[in-house]
């Protein structure tokens, strides 16, 4: 809506109408604010005159304006820019003219307008666009592919160009680029434009070959040794592979080189066991024992180092004071490793080890700790964790109340109502407002201390603005009058 009534008060400033233009700008600033500036005819055309090309990368109002709306007032200081401009018209006959004339003036960056129009939609202006990309696209650098390479990439996905012989000039020519340059160049292309890069040629290509192994995104590193294969790996890519920094890649690494089992498996597979990832170890785990009868758990207890306390990932109650003991090493790996095992093997034990050191851990022991909280903890014993609930996470005014619906709606509703009287957060009042909504024991009648309690917060109602709150409130004293 704003951008049609824009481009009419551009059309009706090229007629001379400036009364209508006038009336058409006081129209949109009284109904939408702050939101555009104060335009009035001569200040259309002055910001027209400062307007540059990343203006038009940037906003795409001025971007669709209406294309006679800036002819008139550009159409001599920067004829460029008009015909930019022009060439994403709506009219087909405007998009002709304005890529013939970039084409006849070319310009380096002028590509990017004339690549654009492969895909459009009046065959006359693909004509001309595939006509330039046979002739001169071969004469643009590297520079232009790096400029150019997400409009590349947006062209090589649409479905109506995907199988064209023009996308075939196109990958030509750009792998005859990014060959000629050093490693350094090809790696400041975008990830996802080298992984298209990739995809072309990768097959056959040696040095690319090289590049997508060594390349610091792990995603392509996957591709490159899926493409490749396990059986064409030199023994420095396996062993790079194989001390990757990425989980993913060394993962598959392992199911590629258990799929091709050979006499090194045993030594790799015993290699991958003392992996700091515990899905990966569990990998190895499974085929030792499958494929060698060799059980990983008596390799762990035969250790001196902190592989030892990878016996937590089976989790035996012979064990446990091995984990508790544990708990109180200088390595946070095999703490958490340890405290997985005790709430696998005994969550009520956690309460031996001391929930509040643990709480007061980092967000991963937390995260294991408040999952366990409400099936080993008493009402009475989440009431006396709640001022170190609330100070070791962020969200810990939630989780406590979380906690609390859990084990009894009536403790709930009167930690709510304390939170609710102190300018509560969007985010607590949403959540105290989904849970008043689908708690079946409302009609329980509420013990005569939290009774009291809550008929005296309730009393606070008057003072509160948020119109949600004050509807809870009253919520609430219609369901302790119906009891």
């Amino acid at each position: 809506m704003c951008d049609t009534f824009l481009e009419v008060a551009g059309r009706a400033y090229d007629s001379g109408t400036d009364g209508w233009v006038r009336t058409m700008i006081r129209f949109i600033r009284h109904f939408f604010g702050k939101r555009f500036p104060k335009l009035h005819p001569s200040g259309l055309v002055a910001e027209m005159m400062t307007l540059g090309f990343d203006d038009l990368k940037e906003d795409f109002t001025r971007r669709t304006f209406g294309f006679d709306s800036y002819k008139r007032p550009l159409g001599r200081a920067n004829l460029r820019l008009v015909n930019w401009i022009g060439s994403v018209d709506y009219c087909g006959y405007v998009r002709e003219r304005c890529l013939k004339y970039l084409i006849a003036n070319f310009q380096p960056g002028d590509e990017n307008r004339i690549l654009l129009r492969l895909g459009d939609w009046v065959p006359g202006i693909q004509d001309v666009a595939r006509a330039w990309v046979r002739e001169h696209l071969d004469e643009l650098p590297f520079g232009a592919v790096h400029a150019q390479q997400k409009l590349i990439l947006h062209l090589s996905r649409k479905e109506n160009l995907r199988d064209d012989p023009i996308m075939a000039v196109i990958d030509r020519w750009l792998l005859d680029r990014t060959m000629a340059v050093d490693r350094s160049q090809f790696y400041s292309l975008n990830p996802k434009f080298r992984r298209h890069v990739y995809r072309l040629a990768l097959l056959g290509n040696e040095k690319l070959g090289r590049w997508a192994l060594q390349d610091r995104d792990p995603f392509n590193r996957l591709l490159a040794l899926d493409m490749i294969g396990f059986e064409n790996l030199s023994v420095p890519d396996m062993d790079r592979l194989r001390r990757d920094k990425a989980i993913r890649v060394r993962r598959r690494y392992l199911q590629a080189r258990i799929e091709r089992a050979s006499d090194s498996l045993r030594e790799e597979l015993i290699s991958f066991c003392m992996d700091r990832n515990r899905s990966i170890r569990r990998l190895a785990q499974f085929h030792l024992q499958r494929v060698y009868g060799v059980d990983a758990y008596d390799l762990y207890k035969q250790r001196t180092d902190e592989t030892f306390y990878y016996i937590a990932d089976f989790a035996k109650r012979s064990d446990f004071d091995r984990f508790v003991e544990a708990l109180r090493s200088e390595s946070r790996d095999v703490r958490f490793l340890c405290l997985q095992a005790i709430c696998r093997i005994d969550p009520n034990r956690l309460h031996q080890v001391g929930l509040e050191r643990l709480l007061e851990e980092n967000r991963r022991f937390r995260g294991l700790v408040h999952a366990q909280l409400s099936k080993i903890c008493t009402v009475e014993q989440i009431l006396e964790l709640e001022d170190v609930l609330h100070r070791t996470s962020p969200s810990g005014v939630l989780i406590y109340l979380n906690l609390l619906s859990r084990k009894s709606h009536w403790h709930f509703v009167d930690a709510a109502l304390s939170v609710l009287a102190k300018d509560p957060s969007k985010e607590e009042v949403d959540f105290i407002r989904s849970i008043l909504r689908v708690k079946i024991a409302v009609y329980e009648k509420a013990p005569p201390v939290l009774e009291a309690s809550i008929r005296r917060k309730l009393l606070s109602a008057e003072s509160v603005q948020d119109s949600r709150v004050r509807e809870m409130f009253r919520e609430i004293d219609f369901s302790m009058r119906s009891e």
